[in-house]
C-alpha cells in the first residue's frame, strides 16, 4: 500500500504542477506579448523611461477579481513603474497612472483579458507565419 500511496502522491504533484504551470503561464503571457518591442539600446535613445515602460506593457482591466486571479500582474505598467509597491495598492496606483498618462499624452494601454488573449494569439500566429517563411527560404522546408 505504500507504493500505491507514493504513486498517488506523484500523480497528485504532477497534476498540481501541470495546473499551476498552465495557470501561471496564462497570467504571465498577458504582460508583454503582442505589445510594442523596442529592439535595442540604440532604439531607446531619446525615449523617456516612462514611455518605454508604458509602451512595452499592457494592463488587464477587470477589477479586484482579476487582480486577485492574476496576482497583481494585471497592473503590469505599475509593476514596472513602482516595483516595490505592495500588490494591494496597484489598482489605486493604476487609476492615478492612467490619468497622469492621459493628461500628459503618454501611451497607456489597458484591455480586457479576452482582448489580451486575442492580441497574443494574433502576435504568435503572425510570428509563426514569419518563422515558416524563413524556414522555407533558408532550409527548403
Amino acid at each position: 500500500t505504500t507504493l500505491e500511496n507514493s504513486n498517488d502522491c506523484i500523480i497528485f504533484l504532477a497534476t498540481m504542477y501541470l495546473g499551476y504551470g498552465t495557470f501561471l503561464g496564462l497570467v504571465v503571457i498577458t504582460n508583454h506579448i503582442g505589445c510594442e518591442v523596442i529592439e535595442d539600446e540604440e532604439s531607446k535613445q531619446g525615449i523617456p523611461w516612462l514611455d518605454i515602460q508604458t509602451r512595452t506593457s499592457r494592463n488587464i482591466r477587470g477589477g479586484a477579481f482579476i487582480h486577485f486571479i492574476c496576482g497583481g500582474l494585471n497592473t503590469q505598467v505599475e509593476h514596472h513603474l513602482f516595483p516595490k509597491a505592495p500588490r494591494f495598492y496597484l489598482l489605486r496606483v493604476a487609476k492615478i497612472t492612467e490619468q497622469f498618462c492621459k493628461e500628459n499624452h503618454i501611451t497607456y494601454y489597458s484591455t480586457t483579458l479576452r482582448e489580451a488573449y486575442k492580441e497574443i494569439y494574433e502576435e504568435l500566429e503572425g510570428n509563426g507565419h514569419k518563422t515558416r517563411e524563413r524556414m522555407k527560404a533558408t532550409r527548403g522546408l
